[in-house]
């Protein structure tokens, strides 16, 4: 008893006696900085700045933005931040659908920013007498304005349907957590009703025959995540069900001959190989054309017939489109903006036409001078070409353009390999020909930025760092360059592939990689350890089958 006691004694004092002196100290400082932060008052005499959306170029931004400069107010009528890379996980129960979103109240509160927040929908932009028309979204009779000395539309894109007739009707997306609920309770209920003794057989193999259109990454990871719900979980519950009669089918596109078109050709044919092995139906060159309650029609590009397929679930994942919002700003802004499907943005993300309006992410495309337009007068500007250009002179025409043409500013460390790629006969030395194919590359980064979270991201970080040193004299006159890290995608089986200019990855080392990056992207700590532990969860003791 006296060691017992001893031992009692020393845990209490190294260990529990600790714990609580931590546990107190954390709370009166948490209570003390909430106390601050609820007693900040506004400074009528900063600029106002108004953000509208609450993405990831949104969010990135409110993260880097010195809200004691500004008078920040976000305007969205989605108050979280969702982790889009987990909304297919979520759609089919991986990670709980709270586990992959943010309260952006809560992000703020963490960030320690005084920051208003307005839930509701911004409907049109007065941006020559600098006011926002917002409204209530439960009640749209409810509008308010909001002025503005500085704007940043970052509301993303709408689902690209190409015309379809019967996709609002009878396709389901997945671009928000209602989409993923939508479609998991549809992939349950299909599943019941398959097994009740009064569906034929007929009946059984539409109900469970689910159609993905769309083989980008959003496609492929949504059918890579339902094969192992099938495989892993509803087998055990509907095994004969499983094995007969369930089928995942992939359209790829019209133009597509591979899935996964914006990764290298190993990387998709990788996905490719690993979905025939498992199963699931890859139709290149192929696009839906209309679909029904029941059935889907897929036109062959090649041959142009037309079939019949019948089908209990279509995801729709082909792309984006013009939100209303930037459709009626671009038609305001007339002859500035011929961009159909997105704000045209110089260099700097400010939206040409507007004073003091930027956009960012999905809501824009950059425009810039080409430089294959000005091929001849920047050959001629560049002394000593007429032998042909250097590895070195090409580095200074470089360095002396890309202030003028920001679309050099993307060759950075691939210059070389840019300048080697583009010398075809390998003499170290470009000929006008050449130079000519290499500002052709070099304009097509940068009128070309995938609509990924990563783009939009590294966009909302360098806005932020650009308002924030507004006016001082460590502002830097260096427009956007966008920096590819790289692209996850989950492809089934615990397996995830990654593609970057010069990696390529492939396997469960890359899963558990990719996992742990985008947990990183999280605010707040309780969230992460909720999607870690959904993560393990779901692997080790199954995806919960409720239809909730």
């Amino acid at each position: 008893f006296a060691l017992l006691d001893v031992m009692v004694r020393r845990i209490v004092k190294y260990l529990v006696a600790p714990a609580i002196t931590a546990a107190g100290g954390y709370s009166v400082y948490e209570w003390r900085q909430s106390q601050l932060y609820s007693q900040m008052e506004p400074n009528s005499d900063k600029p106002r700045l108004v953000v509208l959306g609450t993405g990831w170029g949104a969010s990135s931004l409110i993260s880097g933005i010195d809200a004691t400069k500004y008078q920040v107010s976000i305007v969205s009528p989605r108050n979280y931040f969702l982790l889009t890379p987990f909304l297919p996980s979520s759609a089919v129960g991986t990670v709980q659908f709270r586990t992959c979103v943010e309260s952006i109240r809560q992000v703020l509160h963490r960030r320690r920013k005084k920051v208003k927040y307005f839930e509701a929908s911004a409907t049109d932009i007065d941006h020559e007498n600098n006011i926002v028309e917002c409204e209530d979204p439960t009640d749209p009779t409810k509008k308010f304005q909001l002025p503005y000395d500085y704007l940043v539309i970052a509301v993303g894109a709408d689902n690209q349907t190409f015309g379809t007739p019967g996709v609002f009707e009878h396709a389901n997306f997945l671009k928000s957590v209602e989409d993923a609920v939508a479609i998991k309770r549809k992939i349950l209920q299909n599943f019941e009703t398959a097994a009740l003794p009064s569906t034929s057989e007929e009946d059984r193999r539409k109900l469970l025959h689910t159609v993905v259109v769309g083989g980008g990454a959003t496609g492929v990871e949504f059918a890579a995540e339902l094969h192992d719900f099938i495989t892993e979980d509803l087998s055990k519950y509907f095994p004969v069900l499983c094995k007969k009669n369930a089928k995942i089918s992939i359209v790829a596109g019209g133009s597509s001959q591979h899935i996964l078109n914006s990764f290298s050709v190993e990387i998709s044919k990788y996905a490719e190989d690993k979905f025939r092995r498992e199963g699931v139906d890859i139709y290149y060159k192929t696009r839906a054309t209309g679909l029904d309650k029941d059935t889907i029609d897929f036109l062959d590009t090649r041959t142009k017939e037309v079939t019949k397929h019948p089908h209990g679930l279509v995801v729709w994942a082909t792309g984006i489109t013009t939100k209303p919002l930037i459709k009626n700003l671009i038609n305001k802004l007339g002859d500035h903006q011929h961009h159909s499907r997105a704000l045209l943005v110089d260099g700097f993300l400010k939206t040409l036409g507007c004073q003091n309006v930027y956009a960012i992410g999905d809501a824009c495309t950059i425009k810039c001078n080409k430089l294959e337009a000005v091929l001849d007068t920047l050959w001629h500007s560049d002394e000593g070409t007429s032998g042909g250009m250097s590895l070195e002179a090409f580095r200074v025409f470089v360095e002396s353009n890309k202030r003028s043409h920001p679309q050099l500013e993307f060759l950075g460390s691939t210059l070389e390999r840019m300048f080697r790629k583009a010398d075809r006969d390998s003499n170290g030395i470009l000929s006008k020909a050449e130079f000519k194919v290499l500002l052709k590359e070099a304009d097509s980064k940068i009128t070309a930025l995938p609509p990924t979270a990563q783009v939009a991201a590294q966009q909302g970080s360098y806005l932020a760092q650009r308002l924030n040193t507004r006016g001082s004299s460590d502002a830097k006159n260096v427009p956007f360059a966008y920096n590819h890290l790289g692209n996850f995608t989950y492809v089934g089986g615990n397996t995830s592939v990654y593609d970057s200019d010069r990696i390529k990855l492939t396997g469960g080392a890359v899963f558990w990689g990719r996992n742990t990056t985008y947990l990183g992207k999280l605010i707040c700590w309780e969230t992460q350890k909720d999607l870690f532990f959904d993560l393990f969860w779901s692997k080790w003791f199954g995806r919960n089958i409720s239809q909730l």
